[in-house]
């Protein structure tokens, strides 16, 4: 098959991709599983497995049997199917149609459209639906993309109401006209971007601009990490970890400890302000040790994620660093929490350096840590490098 073959398959055969999709979820194949097998964004995966678990559903549906034979008939790609998809699942209960003859008549006006087209015009046949009914209109919410795109930027995505969205644009266009005429060099896209950041930033109901504090990693050279914050000398001799700090520290900003311990693994010891401790000091550190969750495929910030317990707190785990990683909602809520009832598949810390892991599910398999590039950055792989531990 030749590429504009394949094209062509893609273009006009939703449906077969679809079955394809069912039967390996049925076979017990995971979102992560099919991302990583096929080389596909995950996104792209989840979306496709959520249709064909609705179209391919065992429950009876003479609609829904419909809306496949008309796809087929129509030669419906699946990216049109998947653009139709999102606004069938906003549908109010209490509309004047059900979710699959909404999904037939969507599928019947379909042909010959763009995905963006499909897109556009199921939005707003829900939209007149969900307002017959007196619908509940939709919940504000904001997203802010995991990590940077290539040109080193995270995205803010806000959903309001109309009314609302429309008096937000009032103001940023109000604003990036005078921040342009203030600030020529500057485009105009990049004017509502300053103005939007300085409303967020410099609010004071928000409680103001905060400065962004250093935070600096310090190698215990020549010492052992014995526990309780002691550092054991080559001489046999002990001393606090943070009288080693205050010879090191700068003014200014945090400074994390790392040593090897008696396994020769490096661990953070402790973390350290000149002036004061900083709060929530456990989140700091593992939030430098780790930078991202501790699932292998994940890309989430650690800053944003739960604070999980390796050996579960119930089961006698420690509130330490050393048991503690940081865990995205999502893989914290997944995690089995008893390793010996596999499903999921648990956290644990890798055995020679110490990086949060994940024990898979299948025993026989080894742990992973994640290969996000972002990770790379982690104070732990800086200390294992320092060290010449391999990561």
């Amino acid at each position: 098959m030749n590429t504009h073959a394949v094209l062509q398959f893609l273009s006009g055969n939703g449906i077969a991709i679809l079955q394809f999709f069912h039967q390996l979820i049925l076979q017990g194949k995971t979102q992560d599983d099919l991302t990583r097998d096929y080389a596909l964004d995950r996104a792209w995966v989840g979306s496709v497995m959520k249709l064909a678990k609705e179209l391919f559903d065992p429950r009876p549906s003479p609609s829904r049997d419909e809306c496949i034979s008309v796809a087929k008939e129509l030669g419906l790609g699946i990216e049109v199917l998947k653009a139709i998809n999102p606004a069938l699942g906003r549908l109010n209960k209490k509309a004047s149609m059900t979710k699959d003859d909404l999904r037939l008549r969507l599928y019947r006006e379909a042909r010959g459209m763009t995905p963006a087209e499909a897109k556009a015009h199921a939005n707003t046949r829900v939209v007149a639906l969900n307002d017959a009914c007196g619908a509940t209109p939709r919940k504000p919410a904001v997203r802010i993309s995991k990590s940077t795109d290539a040109a080193g930027q995270r995205h803010i995505h806000a959903s309001l109401d109309d009314a609302t969205a429309s008096a937000v644009a009032e103001k940023l266009h109000a604003g990036a006209r005078w921040l342009t005429k203030k600030t020529p060099s500057l485009s105009y896209s990049q004017a509502m971007a300053e103005i939007f950041a300085i409303a967020i930033l410099d609010s004071p109901a928000l409680g103001g601009r905060k400065r962004r504090e250093g935070l600096i990693l310090l190698p215990a050279d020549g010492y052992t990490h014995r526990g309780n914050g002691m550092l054991a000398t080559t001489d046999g001799s002990l001393i606090p970890a943070h009288k080693l700090a205050e010879h090191l520290l700068e003014e200014y900003g945090y400074a994390m400890l790392y040593a090897l311990n008696d396994e020769g693994v490096p661990e953070p010891v402790d973390l350290y302000r000149t002036k004061r401790y900083a709060n929530d000091k456990q989140r700091l550190m593992i939030t430098a040790d780790q930078l991202t969750c501790s699932h292998p495929d994940c890309h989430r910030l650690a800053n944003n994620s739960h604070i999980h317990h390796c050996t579960a707190w119930e089961r006698g785990g420690e509130t330490n660093v050393k048991n503690l990683v940081a865990a995205c909602a999502t893989h914290n809520r997944r995690n089995d929490d008893d390793p010996e009832r596999h499903k999921n598949g648990y956290f644990r810390r890798m055995p020679h350096s110490g990086c949060a892991g994940f024990q898979p599910a299948d025993p026989s398999l080894p742990p992973r840590r994640t290969r996000v590039p972002f990770a790379a950055y982690s104070a732990r792989v800086w200390a294992c490098d320092h060290f010449g531990v391999t990561v």
